[in-house]
């Protein structure tokens, strides 16, 4: 089922896929900023040691600051869904 909406943002189209999930081009509907989405896969949306990676990747990306990093804006669950 191809994703829509996830939180604030409006999915446009994928932009590439991994090992473990997709990375999504989204526009924020309020603010207009567009964004990259980071979804983990359905697949592994129920494997707890996924889980905890993709949350390790997370409280990562908040410690990062660099011109040459993509800054981390927001994160989420949205219907067993896990993205940043």
């Amino acid at each position: 089922m191809p994703i829509e909406q996830l939180g604030p943002y409006r999915v446009e189209k994928v932009l590439g896929r991994g090992g473990m999930g997709a990375v999504y081009s989204a526009v924020h509907e309020t603010t207009g900023d567009r964004v990259a989405v980071k979804i983990l896969a359905e697949s592994l949306a129920d494997d707890p040691n996924f889980r905890e990676r993709f949350g390790t990747e997370i409280e990562t990306l908040k410690t990062l600051k660099h011109r040459n990093i993509v800054e981390l804006v927001g994160y989420g669950e949205q219907d067993g869904l896990l993205f940043y």
